[in-house]
């Protein structure tokens, strides 16, 4: 169970005190390693495999990760060196703690909620810059941060030299500002989202640390947080509303966002649309002061198909239709296929600037 749940960096145990039950330096030891393993970019070990090391030492993102989990390891050993018996034994758990975290597996050895603030300011960032691209951990992956900090260095060096001219590169290629403009747009996807879940979750009267905490390891996909969601709590207390919040945060965050936009926007056009339509044919009906059927049957297209099409579409440039029975109304909802209009639009051309793709 533990050997799946470390490779798939999924968190679950047999036991309510999950890792420490085994009471095993070794068991901890292994799993510490085989989390970070799991947190490598997968496409280095093929390299490893036909023997091609340059990729493996001189890429940027392999050598941040390794870098950020070292420095890590070593701030926090440091800082909780007085909770616990000898430097072996702090670094011990802050190594399992930081790879846990980091590679968002989740699993926890210890409270850390009981940690200093420093340790655990340290935990909470790194629910954010974890593991590597290309392996099973989740949230926003290092190489993310990478093109982020590198595009501020380079709009800070245009501050200083207008007429300078350098191109973004990592491991030794350079980004396009296509990848760059995706990557800075993630980041303002990501913050938005835990805004909206934390105000949202906030109605809860939770303290401000466990409704922060919460938002941010589900968003994340870390599991434990800090607060009442910390490692020996749980989201109980959360009230319904608050889990359901949390609950689409989690793959939301897990899916990277984009996805669940994808599944969200054609629900917010269709809406949309059909409020414009309505809006449309009551303003048509106050203006003309004909009915519906003098105005449906004029020159411009008339009947079609068995469906109303309002004027105000067929005086857009390059207006087409096809005729599709909308599933999100039935016969008892207050808007049907029967008494109203129903436009998705697929869009603009670049180059002949028609609206095309207008289904009816």
């Amino acid at each position: 169970m533990h050997t799946f749940d470390t490779a798939g960096t999924g968190g679950f145990s047999l036991y309510a005190d999950s890792i420490p039950h085994s009471n095993s330096v070794y068991f901890e030891a292994v799993i510490t390693v085989f989390m970070f393993l799991f947190g490598v970019n997968f496409n280095l070990y093929f390299f490893l495999v036909i023997r091609e090391f340059t990729p493996v030492v001189r890429g940027s993102e392999f050598r941040a990760c390794l870098g950020i989990a070292a420095g890590s390891i070593l701030l926090v050993a440091l800082n909780i060196l007085p909770l616990y018996r000898g430097l072996s034994q702090a670094f011990c758990h802050a190594s399992f703690q930081v790879v846990s975290v980091m590679t968002t597996t989740g699993y926890a050895i210890a409270d850390f909620g009981l940690w200093p603030t420093f340790s655990r300011m340290i935990l909470f960032f790194l629910m954010v810059v974890v593991a590597m691209a290309g392996s099973t951990g989740g949230s926003v992956k290092v190489v993310r941060i990478l093109v982020e900090f590198k595009a501020l260095k380079l709009n800070i060096q245009k501050l200083a030299h207008p007429q300078k001219v350098e191109a973004l590169t990592l491991g030794g290629k350079p980004v396009s500002r296509e990848e760059i403009t995706k990557t800075l747009a993630f980041f303002s996807f990501w913050f938005v989202l835990i805004a909206i879940c934390s105000i949202l979750v906030a109605l809860d009267g939770q303290d401000f640390e466990s409704t922060i905490a919460a938002v941010y390891t589900c968003i994340g996909s870390v599991r434990p947080g800090f607060g009442i969601c910390g490692p020996t709590g749980s989201f109980a207390p959360f009230s319904a509303f608050s889990r359901l919040v949390l609950s689409f945060a989690m793959p939301a965050g897990r899916l990277e966002i984009y996805p669940v936009l994808i599944l969200i926007l054609p629900l917010l056009s269709l809406l949309g649309a059909a409020q414009t339509g309505h809006r449309a044919e009551r303003r048509e009906e106050q203006t003309e002061g004909s009915d519906i059927s003098s105005r449906d049957s004029d020159s411009r297209g008339g009947y079609e198909g068995g469906n109303r099409i309002p004027a105000w579409i067929q005086t857009r440039p390059g207006w087409s239709m096809r005729q599709r029975t909308c599933p999100f109304f039935t016969e008892h909802d207050h808007l049907s296929p029967c008494d109203t209009t129903v436009f998705f639009y697929g869009g603009f051309s670049q180059k002949t600037n028609r609206l095309a793709n207008i289904q009816v």
